[in-house]
């Protein structure tokens, strides 16, 4: 199942490669993404692998007729499958909100840097303002809307 999930894993980010980051919170966010890329990749593999070895382990037998045993739950399965995807989901909850606090932190001190005291090399967000029909920026000399 390793196998399939390295190999799946790797063919998921060959067809889906991350776009040339444009910004500084682009490298959290590919991060992010490709280990949800992993996650299904692994997922995926697993149930897979379960159902092919399913397919050929427990198929019907030349000549038996019978009906397979009946049984009730398996309490332990059952909370195991419950609690596993809890705990993923948590965690990478709990990655997302710090991605997202990563993200918006970044952005924040990008914006308080003022194009008028920031040296050459960085980051200036243009201002601009949407009416129905036009956009207007703001001249860079006057402070003015053109």
């Amino acid at each position: 199942m390793a196998i399939t999930t390295v190999l799946l894993d790797l063919l998921l980010k060959a067809i889906l490669p991350m776009p040339v980051q444009g910004s500084h919170q682009a490298q959290v966010i590919d991060q992010l993404t490709s280990w949800h890329l992993t996650l299904i990749a692994f997922l995926f593999s697993l149930v897979v692998v379960i159902m092919l070895y399913s397919l050929f382990v427990f198929r019907k037998k030349d000549g038996d007729e019978s009906e397979g045993a009946h049984f009730e739950g398996n309490t332990v399965l059952e909370i195991a499958w419950t609690v596993i995807p809890l705990i993923v989901v948590f965690v990478f909850g709990f990655f997302g909100v710090r991605a997202l606090s990563d993200v918006t932190r970044r952005r924040t001190k990008s914006r308080s840097t003022s194009p008028a005291s920031s040296g050459p090399g960085s980051l200036s967000i243009p201002t601009a303002a949407s009416h129905r029909t036009s956009w207007c920026c703001p001249s860079t000399e006057r402070r003015e809307w053109t």
